[in-house]
């Protein structure tokens, strides 16, 4: 599973931290920890923002949360997945006027 996001830059400029990077325009700084530590290996930095959401079962936090992602042949079928979205997405879905063009299964 591979995706990019684009948030604006206005808005969400060295304001953004988590699995997707920060948002400075800097690569060198996207695999950063919670504690602001910078770390050389993202799989490793990703997994240390998931959060246990108990509202949210279906979405189980695991120890470890951040696999290299499996190949799907292109045109192959995969099987959908229970919606884990955060109130977070809202917002940045309230703020994009072309959310309903992107294929996210939601």
């Amino acid at each position: 599973l591979s995706f990019s996001i684009t948030l604006p830059h206005h808005l969400f400029g060295n304001n953004t931290k988590g699995q997707c990077g920060t948002c400075t325009n800097n690569t060198a700084d996207d695999c950063m920890l919670p504690s602001g530590e910078v770390v050389s290996d993202c799989e490793l930095a990703a997994d240390q923002w998931v959060v246990n959401d108990p509202s949210k079962p279906h979405c189980p936090h695991t120890s470890v949360t951040t696999k290299r992602p499996a190949v799907t042949p292109p045109g192959a079928s995969t099987t959908s997945r229970k919606d884990c979205a955060s109130p977070l997405c809202e917002l940045i879905r309230d703020r994009c006027p072309c959310w309903s063009l992107a294929s996210c299964g939601v």
